[in-house]
């Protein structure tokens, strides 16, 4: 995010793609929330997970069972919602 500095534990998501409608409009959303004010490429482009909340992350059953660190993978229909800037010019 602009102007912003992640965390030393975080993992990097690329941005969704593909050709179905689903990835076309969630990546969309992702570059909308972004606000970034210098060209973005959504196709080299990566987010940290501080910008997601634990319901986006599908569950690792298998390392769960195993007592195993966890896999973070996105759920295809997640969208970035926390530590974002405003959407909004003018609110807070």
């Amino acid at each position: 995010m602009p102007g912003m500095r992640c965390a030393v534990f975080v993992i990097y998501h690329r941005f969704p793609q593909g050709n179905n409608l689903t990835s076309s409009t969630i990546g969309n959303e992702w570059i909308r929330r972004c606000k970034r004010a210098d060209k973005m490429n959504p196709n080299t482009s990566v987010i940290c997970s501080t910008h997601f909340t634990q319901q986006d992350y599908e569950r690792d059953l298998q390392n769960e069972l195993l007592g195993l660190p966890q896999k973070k993978i996105l759920k295809q229909t997640a969208v970035p919602v926390l530590n974002l800037p405003s959407l909004h010019k003018g609110t807070q």
